[in-house]
């Protein structure tokens, strides 16, 4: 392969990269309504607060235990998890996922 077929290459795949990324990539704003409204009743938002629930893990936490994009599967199908605690199932749709990443992506910036 040549340089110029090279570069072309690269720059296509990241033009197509970037492109879906835009399209699938969820709303910041809308994310942090859905924690609201389901999460941070038991869940602080940062590490720098306390958790309402001492067994509930900060949210900003979740990032530097796993990869977000691990807790796709577990939103969609209804999250159990493996402690004794009180936290109930949940299950989200595929745009409130995104949504939900995007603002859990945001607390650790």
């Amino acid at each position: 392969m040549n340089i110029s077929a090279g570069v072309f290459c690269l720059l296509t795949t990241t033009s197509l990269l970037a492109m879906f990324s835009s399209v699938f990539a969820g709303d910041e704003v809308r994310g942090q309504r859905l924690a609201e409204k389901y999460c941070l009743q038991c869940h602080a938002a940062s590490g720098a607060e306390l958790s309402p629930n001492p067994n509930a893990p900060a949210l900003a936490s979740f990032k530097k235990k796993w990869p977000l994009i691990y807790l796709e599967e577990a939103l969609a199908e209804g999250i159990v998890t493996g402690h004794d605690n009180d936290m109930p199932m949940f299950t989200f749709s595929g745009d409130e996922i995104d949504d939900l990443i995007s603002y859990l992506n945001s607390l650790v910036r």
